[in-house]
């Protein structure tokens, strides 16, 4: 088997991730996308929630895993 690459996009809207194989193809139905709201400060900032952020990033990770069971 071809060693997977795992590509990670983490946002300011959401947080994807593909599959690629060792030829830099997409792996077929090895995408997610999870979408994401911003805090905005009172003083006009915005703001990401850490914990939500990395449970995003495991949570579009496992769906890339998923995929590939059979």
């Amino acid at each position: 088997k071809q060693p997977l690459i795992l590509a990670l996009d983490i946002g300011t809207s959401s947080v994807r991730a593909a599959l690629y194989d060792g030829e830099a193809k997409a792996v077929p139905r090895a995408f997610a996308k999870i979408e994401r709201t911003l805090t905005i400060t009172a003083d006009g900032g915005s703001e990401i929630d850490a914990d939500e952020a990395v449970a995003q990033v495991t949570s579009a990770r496992g769906e890339q895993v998923g995929c590939l069971e059979p």
